[in-house]
């Protein structure tokens, strides 16, 4: 098919120093969406991706902002995920890859945060959209890498924090780590 670039959604945050910069956004829960909501703030146009599938864990964790729990109202996926305009996509169909190719064409930044390998087996991989967009920048995270012997051990932050041995910094000398 014929890929067409998807326009802005927003107005170039005039004065700020990201302004029109683009920034497709896949990555997800905490660390990944902090950091590009830091890009929004400086004024890039983030669209975030989410999967009709599978909720983003920070959506379905509290504390809430309404009285009971809510996708709408998790309040650290609103403030990870501020400034920034959302999408939702099933990446498993043929349409959704479709939407995230045309996306791809529109942005000068990809960022993903899945485990490694789900970006290929959806046809996503760097490969992919540098064939499609060669001057495409991508970040990818993911807690062990996306080559090399662990990289199927999966996790979040802390598991990161302790993995890498940062936890031992998080105790007093005569303790152990907190």
């Amino acid at each position: 098919p014929v890929r067409h670039a998807a326009p802005s959604g927003a107005e170039e945050a005039a004065g700020l120093p990201l302004a029109g910069v683009k920034i497709l956004d896949l990555f997800w829960v905490l660390a990944g969406p902090t950091a590009s909501r830091v890009l929004a703030d400086y004024g890039a146009t983030v669209v975030r991706l989410e999967s009709t599938r599978h909720l983003d864990t920070l959506r379905v964790s509290p504390p809430w902002q309404f009285s009971a729990p809510h996708p709408e109202g998790a309040a650290g996926f609103q403030s990870a995920n501020a400034n920034k305009l959302g999408i939702t996509v099933d990446l498993a169909s043929e349409e959704g890859r479709d939407v995230v190719l045309d996306l791809v064409l529109w942005a000068d930044v990809v960022t993903e945060s899945f485990a490694p390998g789900v970006m290929e087996s959806r046809g996503l991989d760097w490969e992919t959209l540098r064939e499609l967009k060669p001057n495409l920048i991508m970040i990818s995270s993911c807690i062990m890498g996306q080559t090399g012997p662990w990289r199927d051990f999966a996790g979040f932050g802390r598991l990161a924090v302790s993995v890498t041995g940062f936890q031992q910094l998080a105790s007093w000398p005569d303790r152990p780590p907190s």
